[in-house]
């Protein structure tokens, strides 16, 4: 049917927010406890209508999807409910472990290795006391 030829994929799961030096002290987590050890992390946001599944998704940084340390989710994947967040911590279990240097990208694939959410380069902004992240109306990042 002419409608199925031109139906197209909408993603639900983005890139959300991203450390790559990790933070320091983070309110609400207590002063001695730092958000993921302190280690760079990746948050995804689910902004659909529906619970997502990342499942056989893949997330990188410049390297891409060929490179040995490219995180693939597994088939077992927690869910993502609708508006709510996943945090994936740098080298923690069953997390990426590829490293997120200040002119990286972190791009997300859906399991077709189609691109379905990416930071671009992230200009070497990171510091402990401050992350890199979607803008409040979801365009772009600051």
């Amino acid at each position: 049917t002419p409608a199925a030829a031109h139906a197209f994929k909408v993603f639900t799961i983005v890139v959300n927010e991203v450390s790559d030096t990790g933070l320091g002290s983070v309110p609400g987590f207590g002063a001695a406890k730092t958000f993921c050890d302190g280690a760079a992390y990746v948050e995804l946001k689910n902004i659909g209508p529906d619970t997502a599944d990342p499942s056989g998704y893949m997330l990188t940084n410049n390297q891409g999807l060929t490179a040995g340390d490219a995180f693939a989710f597994p088939a077992e994947s927690a869910s993502i409910d609708v508006g709510s967040f996943l945090v994936l911590c740098k080298d923690a279990a069953g997390s990426f472990t590829f490293d997120i240097g200040g002119s990286d990208a972190v791009t997300l694939y859906d399991a077709a290795s189609v691109e379905v959410s990416t930071t671009g380069e992230l200009l070497a902004l990171g510091s402990t006391s401050a992350s890199y992240q979607r803008l409040s109306d979801g365009m772009g990042y600051q």
